[in-house]
């Protein structure tokens, strides 16, 4: 019993929760696009949290996400080249000034 709930996480569960995480950071970026943002910013952040982490990470066959370097790689390849700095969010000057009156 016990490994048939094992490989049922391995083989059916675990990769259909990585889909969804893949589906999400996809609706992600189209979310930032949307509201105007520069598409580059989510692939900085997920950067910042693979620097984070250090590079530690379960093996992807036991992990419930997928691997930040694969996420940074998939979100880059979806990012138009022309549009990849267009947008709000990069000037970190601007945003202290307009986050400022929140203090």
């Amino acid at each position: 019993m016990f490994s048939v709930g094992i490989g049922y996480e391995l083989a059916l569960s675990l990769p259909s929760s990585r889909r969804a995480e893949y589906e999400a950071d996809e609706v992600g970026l189209a979310m930032l696009e949307a509201a105007g943002y520069a598409p580059s910013g989510i692939v900085t952040f997920f950067e910042k949290l693979a620097a984070a982490s250090g590079g530690a990470s379960p093996p992807t066959f036991l992990s419930t996400h997928p691997a930040t370097e694969s996420r940074i790689r998939r979100l880059d390849r979806q990012i138009d080249d022309d549009d990849r700095n267009q947008g709000d969010g990069l000037d970190a000057a601007a945003y202290r000034q307009n986050i400022s009156p929140l203090k």
